[in-house]
């Protein structure tokens, strides 16, 4: 089940860790044993990809996306992003999509 409008703000240079629960259309959690996650943050100029093996973790029903520092430094502006994922039996859906506001950072 696609969850939409996922939308949420953050500061250039900030870590960040976006964390996404995986439910059924009746709200059931779903195991995400066995599964590969894809998540992508981008605009017409620049993007970020984050991947089970690089920056994405999975625990239970929980995707975790790990942002470091170094990931947003140079980013401002809205971008979209959007979670796909691969189960155990090779079903592909996309789990979230949104908009993320990256505030410039002052310091």
């Amino acid at each position: 089940m696609t969850s939409l409008k996922q939308n949420f703000s953050m500061y250039a240079g900030d870590s960040k860790e976006i964390v996404v629960s995986v439910v059924d259309e009746n709200g059931v959690a779903l195991p995400l044993s066995g599964a590969t996650v894809k998540w992508i943050l981008m605009n017409n100029d620049s993007s970020i990809t984050k991947n089970t093996t690089n920056g994405i973790t999975l625990s239970g029903s929980d995707i975790h996306i790990k942002l470091d520092p170094a990931d947003t430094l140079t980013l401002t502006g809205l971008y979209e992003h959007e979670i796909e994922l691969t189960d155990s039996l090779g079903n592909v859906s996309t789990v979230t999509k949104g908009t993320v506001n990256v505030i410039k950072s002052l310091i």
